[in-house]
């Protein structure tokens, strides 16, 4: 028997959740345009179960941060969106986005773009980056796990 409908894609795991990408024919430069930086917004953090309080009236038990970012929200504007976005960068923390001295205004470049799609609320959009850098900046050199032992006969 065929499918019918629209194929999300795989789902993937970021961070502690899972999301379903929507990858496959997706050009996210024509989705999101030369994007420009607006600001830094707040780091979604991880929460567990808080048992030593009792539980919610639906049943659940209160949440208590963890202390651990999940990810780095932060606002850009995407002029084929004709809005400003949120974006999740996963693997740069805040302290590293700070370093980079990005100004109002000022044109940036994502690393590594995933778009997911959630079915919750209606059908939620999500875009998530690894990084991100200013524009026609190279990314910082990895350093190598570990250097080679320089022996001599």
């Amino acid at each position: 028997m065929a499918k019918i409908g629209l194929n999300f894609g795989e789902k993937v795991q970021i961070a502690d959740k899972s999301y379903r990408t929507y990858q496959d024919g997706l050009d996210v430069h024509s989705l999101l345009g030369e994007l420009s930086w607006r600001k830094m917004d707040e780091a979604s953090m991880v929460t567990e179960d808080d048992r030593t309080k009792p539980r919610n009236p639906d049943g659940s038990y209160p949440q208590v941060v963890t202390g651990e970012a999940r990810w780095q929200d932060v606002l850009v504007f995407s002029p084929v969106q004709g809005k400003t976005i949120s974006i999740s960068i996963v693997d740069m923390p805040g302290y590293a986005i700070e370093n980079l001295d990005l100004k109002l205004g000022d044109p940036i470049e994502l690393v590594d773009v995933v778009v997911t799609f959630s079915n919750v609320s209606n059908g939620t959009w999500k875009i998530f980056a690894s990084s991100l850098k200013k524009k026609g900046q190279s990314q910082p050199k990895q350093q190598p796990q570990h250097q080679p032992e320089n022996k001599q006969n």
